[in-house]
């Protein structure tokens, strides 16, 4: 009865609405990527980044549910991309030799994934280390 009164929905609505805000970034800055690496014609990397974004969803779900772990694996998820990034600027990016040019030219990739990986390694460690979020994802919530 007392875990009830602590985890009111009304006790931790800042933690809430904090936490999904925090969420629609995140799904909001993965369809951006995934979008942009088509534009750039990178087509299996943007599989790649589909392939990853699908999961985050997945463990999205978890995270509404109020399953403890699927936080720690988002987390995870959020710093297997900037380490993605990463190894894709450094060593993919300058082997790339288009036969013609993509729509959107490869020169601005590393501008925009540079960004994207420092927000997502940033949103790894926030996703870890923020108690508000923590209490939010501990009780469970829905997206909207």
């Amino acid at each position: 009865m007392l875990d009830l009164q602590r985890y009111k929905e009304g006790s931790l609505r800042s933690e809430v609405h904090f936490t999904r805000a925090a969420l629609w970034t995140h799904l909001a800055f993965g369809v951006l990527s995934v979008i942009l690496m088509l534009f750039h014609e990178i087509f299996v990397w943007a599989a790649a980044a589909g392939l990853w974004y699908l999961i985050c969803i997945l463990l999205i779900t978890g995270v509404l549910s109020g399953i403890a772990a699927c936080r720690w694996l988002l987390a995870m998820a959020f710093f297997a991309f900037a380490i993605g990034g990463i190894l894709f600027i450094g060593h993919v990016l300058p082997t790339l030799k288009p036969e013609h040019p993509p729509l959107i030219a490869h020169d601005i990739i590393p501008f925009w994934l540079g960004l994207l990986n420092v927000a997502y390694a940033g949103g790894g460690i926030f996703f870890l280390t923020n108690v508000r979020v923590r209490k939010a994802c501990d009780i469970g919530f829905k997206l909207w």
